[in-house]
């Protein structure tokens, strides 16, 4: 009787802890399964600062540009993502400053303190045509206008 009773007690022992070695092996090998089919979120944040709106056409971009300029330094800071006026400017960085229409018909452009005519290259734009009031740029595959702020005819 002893002896049974000592066979039942190594079968019930060893079946305890097969039992228990079997249950961490699953719950390791659940482990591993679940981290292998976890998903990982990672967040992608945008930054939009010193590029241009989307939402604004390129066609009013020198009057947003105007808008944008008056706009004073705390004003500036209370509108998240906005570009600064040096960012502005590498977006688009050409300043018509004025036009001399001559007698004999030609003209000459004041872009960026430099003077030019057509068919000159001023910071890898190339002028295409110089108009009473206008400048018509190429500028990266691109034709700019550019317009005089304020009229003014000197004779």
């Amino acid at each position: 009787m002893k002896k049974t009773i000592c066979c039942f007690i190594f079968i019930f022992i060893f079946t305890e802890s097969f039992c228990a070695e079997d249950i961490v092996r699953r719950l390791n090998n659940l482990n591993k399964y679940l981290d292998q089919k976890k998903m990982t979120v990672t967040g992608f944040k945008y930054n939009a600062r010193g590029k241009r709106d989307p939402f604004i056409p390129l066609v009013g971009l020198e009057q947003f540009l105007k808008s944008v300029e008056a706009l004073t330094d705390q004003e500036r800071e209370s509108l998240p993502g906005l570009p600064s006026l040096t960012e502005m400017k590498n977006l688009f960085p050409f300043t018509l400053i004025g036009i001399v229409h001559s007698e004999g018909g030609k003209s000459l452009a004041i872009i960026n303190d430099k003077i030019l005519e057509k068919g000159d290259e001023v910071d890898g734009a190339k002028v295409l045509e110089i108009e009473q009031g206008s400048v018509r740029l190429s500028w990266k595959k691109k034709t700019i206008s550019l317009s005089l702020k304020e009229e003014k005819i000197l004779k």
